[in-house]
């Protein structure tokens, strides 16, 4: 079973980019030029016996020359627990229905980036399959250096074709998914760096999450599961802004970004997270975090269908109108905070370890709090250089 998610912020942290993009930071520059082969646990867990995943991240890189790179980074993620329906509570309850849920997601992404000039041009492939979902994707970029590297553009463009293969369909449902940047990071001074991106991406195809139903009494006393209805497009477009500054009295850093999100369906969102990487002597980096986002809800979410004059035994073929009754397309509010501890416990070792704690909660008044996790997730890293 695969759930699909509104913004990255508003889901568990699930790609082994996200993961070596952090460490990354708190990681010596030098070190990333070298042959590196890095390996991180993560458990994601919800109270209440909902959602728990385990994953395990691996990630090589091989530096080839002076002007090329290959990595290769694969993923386990192992999913059990239990989720939402998208039925209302039963009477005199307040507590959602839930379905149990096992799945099994497996991927995979090579890189291969070279340098020539002022550029360092990569390109992606990545493929990723769990029972009933399947995703292809490819992805080229170009850092173009300005100023003497003190001025880096970003361009770049991806593009993924997915398919949808829920057993109770008659035929797998496609998406594709197109999204392009551009951006630039240039270094105010020898301790601040600012850097900006805009992008902008278009989806097509089936958006819908075939185990969010509704239930219905056609006939009175005997309600049927009817699937919700989404737009077979949608597009999107998000300004991201990053600041980092070194302090040199704390031998700390703070690194702050924000970012907004538009989309054709009526969402927008905002997203807020600080972190401080403090030295503690010359082999410990710590980093408290903490993330606020907030999104409106999709113009077409209902959680009942009840007063909308909506009949979804007349619909349902992607033309409005539209409902849904994801309670991640409603308005809602997540924080995440969260401790890092990174260990360089050689010239060519190091290790990190985490704790994070997450919670979601509706702001509309009328979806049920019961919808909403409350997560704690924990991981645990160890790289070597050589």
């Amino acid at each position: 079973m695969r759930s699909t998610t509104v913004a990255a912020t508003s889901s568990r942290p699930s790609t082994a980019l996200c993961l070596s993009g952090i460490l990354a930071l708190s990681l010596p520059r030098i070190a990333r030029a070298e042959d590196s082969i890095d390996y991180k646990f993560e458990n994601y867990q919800e109270e209440n016996g909902r959602m728990h995943i385990t994953a395990h991240y691996v990630r090589a890189e091989k530096q080839i020359g002076d002007a090329t790179r290959i990595s290769v980074q694969g993923v386990i993620d192992t999913i059990t627990g239990a989720t939402p329906t998208g039925q209302a509570p039963a009477p005199g309850s307040d507590q959602v229905p839930l379905t149990e849920m096992h799945d099994v997601r497996r991927g995979e992404n090579l890189e291969v980036a070279h340098s020539f000039g002022a550029h360092e041009v990569s390109i992606q492939l990545s493929y990723s399959k769990e029972s009933d979902y399947v995703s292809r994707g490819v992805a080229l970029t170009d850092l173009i250096n300005f100023n003497q590297k003190n001025t880096v553009l970003q361009v770049g463009y991806a593009h993924n074709a997915d398919l949808n293969q829920a057993h109770f369909f008659d035929l797998p449902r496609s998406k594709s998914v197109d999204d392009g940047i551009i951006g630039v990071s240039q270094v105010l001074d020898p301790r601040t760096t600012l850097a900006v991106d805009l992008s902008i991406g278009r989806d097509r195809g089936y958006q819908g999450d075939p185990y969010r139903v509704y239930q219905i009494d056609i006939v009175p006393g005997i309600p049927l599961p009817y699937e919700e209805n989404r737009p077979h497009s949608r597009t999107k477009l998000t300004l991201f802004t990053r600041c980092t500054h070194f302090f040199d009295a704390a031998h700390g850093s703070i690194d702050a970004t924000a970012r907004f999100y538009h989309d054709t369906w009526g969402i927008n969102s905002t997203t807020l997270e600080l972190s401080w990487l403090q030295k503690l002597g010359t082999h410990l980096v710590l980093i408290p975090s903490y993330r606020w986002y907030a999104q409106s809800a999709a113009s077409f979410y209902h959680p009942t269908l009840d007063g909308t004059g909506i009949d979804p035994t007349e619909f349902g073929t992607g033309l409005a109108p539209f409902y849904a009754v994801d309670y991640r397309l409603s308005k809602l509010q997540a924080t995440t905070a969260g401790l890092k501890l990174v260990a360089n416990l050689s010239a060519h070792l190091h290790a990190d370890v985490s704790f994070q704690h997450y919670v979601m909660r509706g702001r509309d008044g009328v979806t049920p709090q019961s919808s909403f996790p409350t997560a704690n997730i924990t991981s645990v890293g160890l790289g070597w250089t050589f």
